[in-house]
Parts: C-alpha cells; structure tokens; sequence
C-alpha cells in the first residue's frame, strides 16, 4: 500500500529522490516539507510488481517550497535548497537538521542537483538573483557540471566549480528557461527541458 493520506505532502511536489541503495524516498514539496519515506518492492512469480511507502520522518526546517535535494552516498544526509534560497542538511533517518555544515564537509554527496552549495558557487555571475538559474546536475563520473538558466542557455563548467564566475561552455537550443537537466548512464548525453 501507499503513504496514507495524512502522511502525504499537502501542496503540489517540486523533487522527488531515491536513496543510492532505492531503500529510502525524499519528496520535496510546496508545503515547504521533506517526506522521508521507506520505499519496498516485492515482486512475486507471476505477479505484477507492489511497492510500499512508509513514512519515516520529516523535515520541517525550510522556509519556502522545495526546490531542489540530494542524498548523500551512503543515504545518511540530505542536502537541500528551498525557493527562500537556503542550503540545509538532515538526517534522512530521522529528519533532524544538521546545523554545522562542517560535521558534512568530507561527505561525498550521491548527485549534486542542489543550485546552491560550495562546488557550484562558480555557476552565480554578477547581477544574478537566486531564480536566474533553475536546475544544475554533476555528472556521474563527477568531473561537469551542467545548469540550466532563464536565458535558454544550457551551462557547462568543470566540477567542482567554485571559483566566482568560472568560465562555461554555452550551448543554445532552448527558446526559454531551462527547467531541468540530467546525464544519462554513462555521461554521454544530457537531456534538458
């Protein structure tokens, strides 16, 4: 069976993760939450597929809606950016904020989609408010980072990028913002919308 109602987000979902090992579930939403769910599968002989969700806990700590989470390699942390332009980290086992950054310094993070963070400081140039640009993603291997911007442009810089206003390549193609992008297996292609 599914989450019960009541254990549900009430506004519309923004980010949807699952931990590296597909065991946990964080759904991000517009009622400023993160619901952290345990996520089952069972699959019988002859039988089609059922999945579970079980709520786990949830983190309450944002001030707007969620824009954007990661989990980290091992599932333990989640780090995320709500549309107030905060970076928060918690405990994806019991939804507890991690107030000291530095306790996660030497934390390899499973994807990196969040727009705010060290490694992607170099993607904001002068002028830019926290709405210019919309989505990033690192690639698998680890070594790009693309971001897509309210210019219709799709930004490709080196990973980590944290140096202020690090050069980019800039591709073209879309007619209007950039709402989001990911690698696909193997980093051979980026698919952006």
């Amino acid at each position: 069976p599914l989450a019960e109602a009541s254990e549900t987000p009430k506004r519309w979902v923004s980010d949807l993760k699952f931990s590296p090992d597909g065991c946990t579930v964080a759904v991000g939403a517009h009622d400023n939450l993160i619901h952290i769910y345990s996520f089952t599968m069972t699959v019988a002989a002859g039988a089609l597929p059922t999945c579970g969700l079980t709520l786990k806990c949830k983190f309450t700590k944002h001030n707007a809606s969620i824009s954007h989470l990661d989990f980290s390699l091992d599932g333990r942390y989640l780090q995320t950016n709500c549309n107030a332009y905060e970076l928060l980290f918690s405990d994806a086992t019991s939804g507890k904020q991690i107030t000291t950054a530095s306790q996660l310094k030497d934390v390899t993070w499973a994807t990196w989609t969040c727009t705010l963070g060290w490694p992607v400081q170099g993607i904001w140039g002068d002028g830019m408010d926290g709405s210019d640009i919309n989505c990033v993603s690192r690639s698998r291997s680890g070594h790009l980072l693309a971001c897509g911007d309210d210019l219709g442009l799709v930004n490709l810089f080196r990973y980590p990028c944290s140096i202020a206003k690090s050069a980019a390549l800039k591709f073209k193609g879309h007619s209007s913002h950039v709402m989001n992008l990911r690698w696909t297996v193997g980093d051979g292609f980026l698919v952006s919308v």
